[in-house]
């Protein structure tokens, strides 16, 4: 997840240096906060559930949050901790500097 998200942050931010020209550090450090501060609201279930959400809601049937487990790698805490925490003090860093 820290490198996908590094590599979408890259290509997010060379998009806002090259239609805005602004500086690529800050733009890569606010892009880079920003995909942080989305992974730890959603704390990982977004991307997992988001999939079946509407043939679950035609069928009448309540969100999967009450499934078991679906075998993710990291739950919502160590999402948190191990990539949202880490992309936001990288972008903070990046940002701050210079």
């Amino acid at each position: 997840m820290l490198v996908g998200a590094a590599c979408v942050a890259l290509a997010v931010a060379a998009v806002w240096f090259l239609v805005w020209e602004g500086d690529f550090r800050a733009a890569l450090g606010i892009t880079l906060m920003v995909i942080a501060a989305l992974l730890a609201l959603t704390g990982s279930n977004f991307l997992s559930r988001s999939g079946s959400a509407g043939e679950r809601a035609m069928m009448g049937l309540p969100p999967e949050n009450e499934d078991p487990d679906s075998g993710s790698a990291l739950a919502p805490v160590g999402v948190f901790l191990f990539v949202a925490l880490p992309l936001f003090v990288a972008g903070g860093f990046l940002y701050g500097t210079g």
